[in-house]
């Protein structure tokens, strides 16, 4: 593969293809080379990732264990087998804190039916409001009605979200 240094649009210190894996900006938005290119747009995505630690958007794996009563090993086995979902954010796999506002097994089976999208696809899945639920979030849903129905409707709106994407879903 061809070996690149200094792409436009990128950091002048980081090889592009077949490169390292980190430049020597570090993607700090103080010191990247060209404020719209790709260093920059990575610098700012890892900025609003630590942002989302910082206010609680996102938990550890570890305060998710506790939460649900069950081993950190537990909660890495279900990221990996994409019945829930997390984001690498400095070097931590976390989650999003609504999973403790829902059961283990509510939050397996809606973040199961979104498999195949994005991690920051299911991640606005969960925290807006969607009209098909009465203008209310997924987890308003799953705290206010019976669990069995509200998780019914929930895990059906998420295989639409899916379908609507054109992810083809494993069956």
């Amino acid at each position: 593969m061809a070996r690149l240094t200094g792409a436009p649009g990128g950091c002048a210190s980081r090889p592009r293809l077949g490169g390292d894996p980190q430049c020597a900006c570090a993607h700090d938005p103080a010191t990247v080379s060209d404020p719209g290119g790709l260093c920059a747009a990575t610098a700012k995505g890892q900025a609003t990732r630590r942002a989302w630690v910082a206010d609680g958007e996102v938990v550890t794996q570890s305060a998710l264990a506790f939460h649900w009563r069950t081993s950190t090993r537990t909660v890495q086995r279900e990221l990996k087998r994409e019945q829930i979902f997390g984001f690498h954010i400095d070097g931590q796999t976390y989650v999003i804190a609504e999973f403790l506002r829902v059961d283990r097994l509510m939050a397996t089976a809606v973040s199961s039916a979104l498999r195949g999208l994005s991690p920051e696809t299911k991640l606005v899945f969960w925290k807006r409001a969607h009209g098909a639920l009465g203008g209310r979030t997924v987890c308003e849903i799953l705290e206010s009605e019976r669990p069995v129905p509200a998780l019914a409707r929930v895990t059906e709106l998420a295989q639409v979200w899916v379908a609507e994407d054109g992810v083809k879903r494993p069956e």
